[in-house]
């Protein structure tokens, strides 16, 4: 939905594109239908909005309708807030934004380096992998509202993710951080 999201605003942009229009359409009627399928009644924005798949975990505002969700949002209600400034840091050393570059002048006198060092994993890491886990029990496990071959594929690679996370988290000693 995404990708056609974005081919389309390229085409109506460029009258052109990587997809027939012919594709193109056929791609936007399908997309249609997925966000129809998925959207619930009283979700704000919709199944293609980023994080859109996460609207059934969100409680409602006082007008009824869900609160549009997002990764800090996700995070409150998987209870782990605590590390949002982790969070800030760990994406500012990948996207080497004003962030990032904070974070890393704080190396030491004259030592600036741009981009992602190990000088953070063992303080990021170790909850930004127990923050995945969690999160995924929260958004993958339980709320799909049938238990068909869907439903169960969706558990099992999210309980397979989560198990790589918990293993990886448990490569950074609690005492590292």
């Amino acid at each position: 939905m995404t990708q056609t999201e974005r081919f389309t605003r390229f085409y109506n942009r460029h009258a052109r594109g990587p997809l027939s229009q012919d594709e193109l359409r056929r791609r936007q009627a399908k997309s249609e239908i997925l966000i129809n399928r998925s959207t619930l009644p009283g979700q704000r924005g919709s199944f293609k909005d980023p994080y859109g798949w996460a609207a059934p975990l969100m409680p409602f505002d006082r007008q009824g309708k869900r609160q549009r969700p997002g990764f800090p949002e996700l995070e409150k209600l998987a209870g782990l807030d605590g590390y949002r400034e982790l969070v800030f840091t760990a994406h500012g050393l990948a996207h080497t934004d004003s962030g990032g570059v904070t974070a890393m002048s704080l190396l030491g006198p004259g030592e600036y380096v741009i981009g992602p060092t190990d000088a953070f994993i063992p303080t990021v890491a170790r909850p930004t992998l127990l923050s995945i886990s969690r999160c995924l029990a929260a958004t993958h496990l339980g709320f799909e509202n049938q238990i068909n071959e869907f439903a169960q594929v969706l558990g099992l690679l999210a309980s397979g993710a989560m198990e790589l996370a918990a293993r990886a988290a448990d490569i950074f000693p609690v005492e590292d951080q």
